[in-house]
């Protein structure tokens, strides 16, 4: 459902059948299949995965951010966020950023999956349109289901950047400079810049 990830070799997806898939980019042969929940409604299939390098990251429907080892496939930790497949990492690969379908966003870190900060009411309750945070210069951008794509300063403040129409937000990225695009569910497309903070 989502584009893989592809790092250190390997090749990262989640599908419906309940698992993160590792595939070697080479060969194509699977390393391993992960869950730590094969029920098909909790499914990592929306989810784009992340990685550090070391480990991959994934979000699920039942509302819990896991850890998996690149290499052996086996869980590191297991925190509930309530996330709803979307999550980002932040630029130094240190913090993955998890925008939660109850109206918060948490930042939590790659290491054990402790808490870093809370940012709450972030953008409305009931939030289950899977989309990829973004990092870029201490900002995070990120799209809802209002429709709306936000911005968390550095402070913790969020505010709405753009209203892309009824339907929700899934993917937003950065592709160069001040430069993003975002779609939502409808097929509308954005190009905008991005005012960097003072």
């Amino acid at each position: 459902q989502t584009r893989p990830l592809v790092v250190a070799g390997k090749v990262l997806f989640g599908s419906w059948d309940g698992r993160l898939h590792c595939l070697d980019v080479d060969s194509g042969r699977r390393l391993w299949a992960w869950t730590e929940n094969a029920n098909f409604y909790y499914s990592p299939a929306g989810c784009i995965p992340q990685s550090d390098g070391k480990n991959v990251f994934v979000c699920a429907p039942d509302g819990y951010v896991s850890s998996v080892n690149l290499d052996s496939g086996k869980t590191l930790w297991r925190k509930k966020y309530d996330g709803w497949e979307s999550i980002g990492l932040s630029e130094d690969r240190k913090k993955i950023l998890v925008k939660s379908r109850t109206d918060e966003f948490n930042i939590i870190g790659t290491e054990n999956g402790a808490l870093v900060q809370k940012i709450s009411p972030a953008h409305g309750g009931g939030d289950i349109i899977p989309g990829e945070p973004v990092e870029w210069q201490s900002s995070i951008i990120f799209g809802a289901q209002n429709g709306f794509l936000y911005r968390i300063d550095r402070s913790g403040r969020m505010s709405p950047l753009l209203f892309l129409g009824t339907a929700g937000i899934q993917t937003v990225l950065h592709l160069k400079d001040d430069l993003f695009t975002a779609s939502n569910v409808d097929g509308r497309i954005a190009v905008f810049r991005i005012r960097p903070e003072e």
